[in-house]
């Protein structure tokens, strides 16, 4: 018996490019980027005869299915040489990188994906760190330009923040852009996300300038890369990009983290290993360290 993920639609494979370094003292990087795949629908089983599992277009489910599972078990973490070839400041590598270490926390503690740590990242910290948080800050801007620069002139890119550190994240970028990225400025908007609506006053959601936080549903598609400061088992972005969608019509194309921690998904189980839903294939997700 075989669990596979069931689409209406046709299939686009899923590659997974990995490229493996160092990450100097505390763990290693990779790269994966997911290219293709459709919507999500369900979960289905088979528990037919053996030839029947064998039949062509169900051996294709499974073909996918599995390089779903591949990609969400690997690590999302750029390798070491090609983020610092990508930044504007290549000393603030280093300097990011000692701050993660120095901030880590030993637990056991409980994550909100419900997941058991052994240790945690206490990324918050470095984030409001004095010393370390411009250099945060421009390694996220610079990410962005390397990796999401629209192709169509006029297009704008929503940078949204998850609560707490991913809004932590967005309104330092918010705020570091006009004096290190200026060239950005003309297609990035910034945002925060809650987990909740407020129960009071605007009962917004998304705190952002008007043209935002006023979409619906039915306003035009519009493109934007999540920011948080940790990724485990998917399950915040998977919340996330299918309410954006819903609620807002927004498309999540990346999503960019501080740290990946990879070694959660290992030997998670399948139900939840949320990376590997399909509804996160085409997200491009990219981190700047993942301490294994």
């Amino acid at each position: 018996c075989i669990s596979i993920w069931f689409w209406p639609a046709r299939i686009a494979l899923v590659h997974i490019s990995m490229f493996r370094s160092f990450a100097a003292r505390v763990g290693h990087g990779h790269v994966a980027v997911a290219l293709g795949a459709t919507s999500f629908t369900a979960a289905v089983a088979c528990t037919k005869p053996r030839l029947w599992c064998e039949e062509p277009k169900l051996a294709t489910f499974t073909q996918n299915c599995r390089s779903l599972e591949a990609r969400a078990r690997g690590s999302f973490g750029i390798e070491a040489q090609l983020l610092q070839r990508i930044l504007s400041v290549r000393g603030d590598f280093d300097e990011a990188l000692q701050a993660c270490a120095r901030n880590v926390k030993m637990g056991p503690f409980t994550a909100t994906s419900g997941l058991v740590l052994e240790y945690l990242l206490n990324a918050a910290t470095s984030l409001l760190d004095k010393t370390v948080a411009l250099q945060i800050s421009r390694m996220t801007l610079d990410v962005i330009s390397a990796n999401f620069e629209p192709s169509r002139k006029g297009e704008v890119i929503f940078v949204i923040g998850g609560e707490m550190g991913g809004g932590v994240m967005a309104g330092q970028c918010c705020a570091v852009a006009p004096l290190t990225h200026k060239h950005l400025l003309p297609w990035l908007d910034f945002a925060y996300m809650r987990k909740k609506r407020k129960e009071s006053g605007t009962l917004q959601q998304l705190e952002a300038p008007n043209h935002i936080t006023s979409r619906n549903s039915e306003s035009p598609p519009v493109k934007a890369v999540w920011l948080d400061e940790a990724n485990s088992s998917g399950a915040e972005l998977l919340k996330n990009v299918t309410l954006l969608k819903k609620e807002y019509n927004i498309d999540v194309i990346g999503a960019i983290y501080l740290v990946d921690r990879s070694r959660d998904r290992k030997e998670l189980p399948l139900d939840k290993l949320h990376m590997a839903n399909p509804a996160l294939a085409k997200v491009k997700v990219l981190a700047m360290f993942d301490l294994e």
